[in-house]
């Protein structure tokens, strides 16, 4: 299914909690996970203590329950695959 244009600037909103803070921040609405790896990374560096976790509220172009739907399935799938046994 082609992606529509994307016109309306309207970012993706985060909040990340670590053990002894919370961060918010904006990504641009075409951002994509590995973009917020990076973001999250670099705040990891800055503030006390693990990631504890994350809410991220996401843009959408075409239908909010689509992509919150979506959204989460690739944020459970990402989860599973981190809290695999090494």
């Amino acid at each position: 299914m082609p992606h529509p244009q994307i016109t309306d600037p309207t970012p993706n909103h985060v909040r990340a909690v670590f053990a002894a803070t919370t961060a918010f921040f904006e990504l641009p609405r075409v951002s994509t996970f590995g973009q917020l790896a990076e973001r999250l990374c670099s705040l990891g560096d800055r503030h006390e203590g693990p990631l504890t976790s994350i809410d991220l509220v996401a843009a959408s172009a075409i239908d909010g329950t689509y992509a919150e739907a979506a959204l989460i399935r690739q944020l459970a799938a990402l989860e599973d695959e981190t809290s695999a046994p090494a």
